[in-house]
């Protein structure tokens, strides 16, 4: 039963991120901004509402560690499998502004940002506060800079509006709610296989959560709007280290008791980042290459990760 309720989420998923492809496409036509601005902005917060719900729920039940695992899980995954795979089937993608270059740079530092806090062995709420500002600030300096990137000239009549806006919270609502089932159909299945609740954080609740920003980097890849992959990536790492992370830890402060359970997850983090960094700056395109590595980190990193603690489980038999 599980299994199905996993099968059926993914399907819905895929359905409403195909409808949400053409949705920021209209409104991308319609204020008159880039892809790449409407997909960070909106992608970036709504593929992330699966992370801002475990965010919520693991603060309120007194296990915010929970959430920090999920965000770095959720943060390598976007920086190399969910960008490694539309990048595979499009067979290269387009770094087309110097701008996505640039904001690219903004989103390393943003997300390293967590970590640096983390040397206190603690998120406080004044932590979070710091990390909200961050997202304000980032989001302000987009929004500033729209007129930079090319405008569109198309001309849509109020009333669509209301119906794509209409669209897109239903879509939204569609991948909330089937991305939860899914999220929590696999937890469950850890459960019964005795899988322990670290693994379940930076694995399994974390591949249930980016399930959002792969069926629509995917469908975007297939309908040809690249432009809202790097948007969606962007914004959802952004999103994750300062928005979701940031609120919280202002509800529930987060602390660690062993920092040694996030060094192999903060490695590969690092290791996604620079190497993401790295393929942007080499040109301005992303090849198959490039996507294969990115995905060999990711699967690398899982392999690892469950290594690790085997051994960790080992050692105390």
């Amino acid at each position: 039963m599980h299994l199905v309720i996993i099968i059926v989420g993914i399907i819905i998923m895929v359905i409403a991120a195909t409808q949400l492809v053409k949705v920021i496409d209209f409104m991308s036509r319609y204020f008159h901004v880039s892809e790449f601005t409407t997909s960070f902005i909106l992608m970036g917060i709504a593929t992330s509402i699966p992370e801002l719900a475990v965010a919520i729920s693991s603060s309120i039940h007194q296990n915010a560690v929970l959430s920090l695992g999920n965000i770095i899980g959720s943060n390598i995954a976007d920086l190399t499998l969910i960008i490694g795979l539309p990048v595979l089937i499009a067979r290269g993608i387009q770094v087309k502004s110097r701008l996505t270059q640039l904001d690219t740079q903004y989103m390393s530092i943003l997300a390293l940002t967590p970590l640096l806090l983390l040397f206190d062995y603690q998120l406080s709420r004044l932590d979070g506060m710091f990390l909200l500002t961050l997202y304000g600030a980032y989001d302000y300096r987009l929004i500033r800079q729209r007129s930079r990137f090319t405008r569109f000239v198309e001309q849509v009549k109020k009333p669509r509006l209301l119906k794509q806006l209409l669209l897109f919270i239903i879509t939204i609502l569609a991948i909330f709610i089937s991305s939860q089932f899914v999220t929590n159909a696999a937890v469950l299945i850890a459960q019964e296989i005795d899988v322990p609740i670290l693994i379940i954080g930076l694995i399994v609740i974390s591949t249930g959560t980016i399930l959002p920003e792969l069926t629509h980097g995917i469908r975007a890849t297939i309908m040809k709007h690249e432009g809202q992959i790097i948007g969606d990536i962007l914004g959802s790492v952004v999103g994750n280290s300062t928005l979701i992370i940031g609120i919280a830890a202002v509800i529930n402060p987060i602390k660690l008791v062993n920092f040694s359970e996030i060094v192999v997850p903060a490695m590969f983090l690092i290791i996604a980042i620079i190497y993401f960094l790295t393929s942007v700056y080499s040109g301005k395109r992303l090849t198959v290459r490039e996507s294969l590595i990115l995905i060999f980190i990711y699967l690398t990193f899982i392999i690892s990760t469950l290594g690790f603690e085997y051994l960790r489980i080992e050692k105390y038999l």
